[in-house]
């Protein structure tokens, strides 16, 4: 084993390949290549790859896995991120990726692309920054299709969004307005605005102590901002360095600054767009320094890769949980009661988790399960369920993927519908519908347990033998709603758990 790790990025401007290795706690770039390609353009005006763009990339990748064998490496990974994600026909370039090269194709997640962004940002930032996580930093990352906000407080993630306003779609307005440079500039300032005032206003109740930024090409930006031939992986800007800085160019056109600073014009034209972002972020926050984060996202899976950590995955799941309440509080949710089955839901869980097969994960999947459960009663009683499922996939949570939204808006789905509809679903697999009927059972079973939501059960045991489990509570006040709801539910989680379920009641 070399320790040796060859990813190939396929990406909006162009295939990107680097070999890394570990080198005690370090990673070390060894060699890297790039193929300039405007994939993420031509997405943008098809919403598909083309079949010369598809033949391409293959052709690129085969030679980039020439190289990587040529340095033995233990492994090679192929992700597509914003423009390979936005082509509906990208299923077309996976297969015949693996047709061709033997490699699989992974199409990241933007909630996956954020997290390893924001995470890598972060654990730098703590390192860098003794105050780091006692203020409130909103991380501002800048791809070429959309712009992700994350606001860390007290060193938890509590706020996630993201926006598609990246760097192409920016360029397409410009290349729409037949307009001077300057009156350009003042309509693609507007557009952004109208963008960016949503976000405003979500974060309007937090103090926002300290702005960064990340994304591809600010490098060349921060470049020539501090006057640098190379910057360092964090760099620090004031806000005067900035707008002394963009005055110079918020009159040039791509062409002009193409020219001025000696880059291609596609690095120009995303250079004026992220100016035009820049401003209108920092206009709106009083920070006085600027902190710029060189982050790459192939140097994050290659960290990722080599030093796996179970601390860093119970923190993610941590900030996950505190991000989810964050969110739940904003449609009124009843957290003494989420508390209550929290704790209910614990016992049960961790009576039947090793005979049925549950992990880690699922456990997890409950507890956000519990958290979003009744935040669509906010806009309506009636059918509030699917309100809470769409609160749920919108939300973002950080840590998780879109599919991972979808599996716990399943439980949510099933949890007040029949577990048998779950036959009729073609959207997971057979192994997640027996999760997911096994989750929404719990979940059923311990609402009951708290359905006039008062916490009348003042300790909860339950024990269980070969054919049943019993619920065994002391009380502080006379239950007759919970008894009534208990016999209602026990059937379903008899008949997921093959278990009869009694309730106990102690005095």
């Amino acid at each position: 084993m070399k320790d040796m790790l060859c990813v190939i990025s396929i990406a909006s401007h162009g295939i990107y390949m680097k070999i890394f290795q570990k080198k005690g706690t370090a990673v070390k770039i060894i060699d890297k290549a790039v193929h300039v390609s405007l994939i993420g353009k031509e997405v943008f005006f098809e919403d598909k790859l083309t079949f010369n763009k598809i033949k391409e990339i293959i052709d690129t990748v085969k030679k980039m896995k020439i190289i990587a064998e040529g340095y033995q490496t233990d492994k090679i990974v192929v992700i597509g991120t914003t423009a390979v994600r936005k082509a509906k026909n990208n299923y077309y370039l996976q297969d015949q990726l693996k047709i061709n090269t033997g490699l699989d194709l992974l199409v990241m997640d933007k909630l996956d692309e954020n997290y390893l962004a924001y995470e890598k940002i972060s654990v730098s930032l703590e390192k860098h920054l003794d105050d780091y996580n006692e203020k409130n930093n909103l991380i501002v990352y800048v791809g070429s299709g959309n712009i992700s906000f994350s606001v860390i407080s007290n060193g938890i993630n509590i706020y996630n969004t993201n926006i598609e306003i990246g760097s192409l779609v920016l360029s397409d307005i410009s290349d729409k307005l037949n307009l001077g440079t300057k009156k350009r500039n003042i309509v693609i300032d507007e557009y952004i605005k109208r963008h960016l005032s949503g976000i405003f206003r979500n974060i309007s109740d937090i103090k926002i102590e300290r702005v960064i930024l990340a994304g591809k090409f600010f490098d060349i930006y921060i470049e020539r901002v501090k006057n640098k031939k190379r910057i360092d992986f964090i760099e620090e800007l004031t806000r005067e360095e900035i707008f002394e800085y963009n005055k110079k160019l918020y009159e040039k056109s791509p062409e002009e600054i193409a020219k001025t600073y000696n880059i291609k014009k596609i690095e120009a034209e995303m250079l004026t767009q992220k100016v035009n972002i820049i401003k209108n972020i920092i206009q709106k926050f009083n920070s006085n320094k600027i902190i710029f984060v060189n982050f790459k996202l192939s140097n994050s899976i290659a960290e990722f890769h080599f030093f796996k950590n179970e601390k860093i995955r119970r923190k993610i799941e941590k900030d996950s949980v505190e991000s989810a309440r964050k969110i739940a509080k904003r449609y009124y949710y009843m957290e003494e009661h989420v508390d209550k089955l929290e704790e209910i839901i614990d016992k049960i869980f961790n009576k039947v988790h090793k005979t049925h097969g549950l992990t880690k994960k699922d456990r997890y999947y409950l507890t956000l399960a519990n958290i979003f459960r009744e935040t669509g009663k906010y806009i309506t009683l009636e059918n509030y369920i699917n309100f809470s499922r769409d609160i749920l996939e919108a939300s973002g949570i950080f840590g998780i993927s879109t599919r991972e939204h979808f599996f716990i808006s399943k439980i949510l789905k099933y949890f007040e519908e029949d577990i048998l509809e779950l036959e009729n679903s073609k959207s997971i697999s057979k192994e997640e519908k027996l999760s997911v009927a096994k989750l929404a059972a719990i979940l059923k079973i311990a609402e009951s347990l708290d359905s006039s939501m008062e916490q009348k059960i003042a300790d909860l045991e339950i024990t269980s033998d070969e054919n049943d489990i019993y619920f065994n509570v002391k009380l502080k006040k006379m239950i007759f709603l919970e008894k009534l709801e208990f016999e209602e539910k026990k059937e379903v989680f008899e008949n997921v758990f093959g278990l009869k379920t009694h309730l106990v009641i102690n005095k």
